[in-house]
């Protein structure tokens, strides 16, 4: 046996690797030397604000004529209302919620209707089989006077979320039919609205 050509083999592969770990070595301080003579490093063009909402948000949606973001909060039983024109990619002034929706116990999915002003969420705790229908023309970025509302409650024949599997159902609107669809959570068939 010899184990000759085994060592060969090997040699050159860990110099590889020791090159290799060199350069980014080498690559890694001139990175920390450039930050060190720069404090003010160029801002990234993807770089966004954040906005502090409730707790666990889960989803959202915008209203695209108010120009409005809908975030669902499943720990807090909330959506936060956020004015997307004061906070964006450009304008960052008031990244903060300018109102919150109370909608009832865990809100996970969402959908907007354009055309009637509707924010539907799905609830997944309580009876798990209600839908929250929000009246979002009095509840957005140019209007927070209805924001304190309580929403319709739409009662479906499925259910939102399946206890034992641990399955939510997503919902889906068909702006151009007003038509919402959601799936049912424990396997049945699709839900229309």
């Amino acid at each position: 046996m010899k184990n000759i050509g085994f060592h060969k083999t090997i040699k050159p592969a860990v110099s590889r690797l020791r090159i290799a770990a060199a350069g980014v070595l080498l690559l890694g301080a001139a990175a920390l030397a450039a930050v060190a003579v720069n404090p003010n490093p160029p801002k990234l063009p993807w770089r966004v604000p954040t906005v502090n909402v409730g707790i666990n948000p889960v989803t959202s949606v915008v209203d695209q004529a108010t120009l409005t973001v809908y975030v669902a909060n499943v720990a807090e039983d909330t959506v936060s209302v956020i004015d997307g024109t004061r906070c964006n990619s450009s304008n960052s002034s008031r990244c903060s919620p300018i109102a919150t929706l109370t909608v009832g116990p865990n809100p996970l999915f969402m959908a907007f209707d354009p055309t009637t002003g509707t924010l539907y969420v799905t609830i997944i705790s309580g009876t798990e089989n209600t839908i929250a229908a929000v009246n979002a023309n009095t509840c957005n970025a140019r209007n927070t006077s209805g924001c304190g509302q309580t929403p319709a409650v739409v009662t479906v024949p499925g259910a939102t979320f399946n206890d034992d599997s641990g399955q939510a159902s997503n919902i889906v609107l068909d702006t151009a039919n007003h038509t919402l669809y959601i799936g049912d959570a424990e396997e049945g068939p699709s839900l229309v609205s």
